[in-house]
């Protein structure tokens, strides 16, 4: 077993769901279970369904039987890297689907390893649509390692995800065995003048390959991006913050206690916490593939319903656009946004001036601290970023909405 196989076997052992039976299915599971297990047509999409990754293990449950799918599609949903392993245990078993979309959604490397794990056997599949999700090197490595072996798979859109020159360089080696594949997207990734160059040279000896390349995001862009936390994770953040760090050392037989970092004030925690971003969060990255000509749409983040115990609404406490542009375009410098209710009716508007981080990439931060209308947002409100003029040179896009 290789050192990708082997790491990709444990993150899917991490994110492999709990065994998922007609006595613990939720009302919905069991209405998305009996819809597919029975489903009489050849063809069924879930575009935009609120999908996440507890209804996608029932989907996947019901994938393993049904006898007449042969095209499946559940795009623009909130499927993480549980339900895309759940959907590849499906794919294992399946003798029917040849195509499958999953694209807008949030899967990672550990979804796109158990996917490829699924390609390794799985011999009906021909379309296969990932773009728009959180694919890095680790999951494009996995995939390239299953088309060395894969015989069916012609079409492959990774578009829009965050592959690097890793990731691109083991396709191109996979490129070299594979003669199946004729359709590959890989448009608005990570990817520099190595990983092209790979797979370049790997697509001139393929000349029946569709090949796209086109639009790459930088790596520092990617790095920049805020990585939400979970609630109890920021909550643990927050507390040791305020309450300061001991740091024990043992000095012979003595043991000595110093102080390694001093109790913060709620507000000094907070503008710590809001610098890094580290609060859970609703996050939306749109990386720019489209046509000058094409009129290109706001990013939105929308206050979500809260599910905690307590009942209690989130309060926003961040909002922070990020943007990498292509380089030596101007740009103007003011960021139009709007906040609108949960009816759609506009509450504020306003203009930002992002501060630079390099010669192409810049950001807004704004607290809610320093910004009233941003404290008064609650569920259902969104906050809206306008495209502007020069929207066609935005490679990519990340507006993160941090709450607690």
């Amino acid at each position: 077993m290789t050192d990708i196989q082997s790491s990709g076997k444990m993150l899917q052992e991490a994110n492999q769901p709990a065994h998922l039976s007609s006595e613990n299915m939720t009302r919905r599971q069991r209405e998305l279970y009996d819809k597919i297990k029975t489903y009489g047509s050849d063809r069924i999409w879930f575009l935009d369904q609120q999908i996440g990754d507890a209804e996608a293990q029932a989907i996947s449950e019901a994938l393993k039987v049904n006898t007449t799918l042969t095209q499946f599609g559940m795009g623009t949903n909130q499927i993480g890297d549980a339900g895309a392993t759940a959907i590849a245990e499906a794919l294992k078993v399946n003798g029917k689907l040849y195509w499958v979309e999953l694209e807008d959604n949030q899967i990672g490397d550990a979804g796109a390893q158990a996917i490829a794990e699924a390609l390794r056997v799985n011999t009906t599949l021909k379309y296969l649509i990932l773009y728009a999700n959180r694919i890095g090197d680790a999951g494009a490595q996995a995939i390239a390692e299953a088309l060395k072996v894969n015989k069916t798979l012609t079409s492959l859109r990774l578009s829009k995800n965050q592959i690097g020159d890793a990731g691109a360089q083991a396709i191109a080696e996979a490129l070299k065995v594979n003669t199946k594949l004729d359709m590959l997207n890989l448009n608005c990734n990570c990817i520099g003048k190595a990983g092209a160059q790979a797979l370049n040279k790997a697509q001139s000896c393929r000349y029946k390959l569709e090949f796209e390349l086109e639009t790459q995001t930088t790596l520092v862009a990617l790095c920049a991006l805020p990585r939400p936390t979970t609630a109890e994770d920021a909550q643990s953040v927050f507390h040791l913050l305020m309450s300061g760090f001991q740091y024990h050392s043992e000095a012979g037989t003595n043991m000595q206690t110093s102080p390694h970092l001093p109790r913060l004030p709620a507000e000094v925690a907070e503008l710590i916490m809001d610098a890094a971003c580290y609060w859970p969060g609703v996050h939306v990255v749109e990386q720019s593939c489209h046509d000058p000509d094409e009129k290109p749409r706001p990013v939105t983040v929308t206050v979500p319903k809260s599910t905690g115990g307590n009942g209690s609404p989130f309060r926003v406490q961040v909002v922070q656009l990020l943007r990498d542009r292509r380089e030596h375009t101007y740009f103007p410098r003011a960021i139009d946004w709007i906040i609108r209710d949960e009816h759609g009716a506009v509450r504020y508007k306003g203009a930002a001036t992002p501060v630079a981080f390099d010669s192409t990439i810049e950001f807004v931060t704004m607290r809610a601290a320093d910004h009233a209308h941003i404290r008064q947002m609650r569920e259902g409100w969104q906050f809206e970023v306008q495209p502007g003029k020069a929207a066609c040179y935005v490679r990519l896009e990340s507006l993160f909405l941090g709450y607690i």
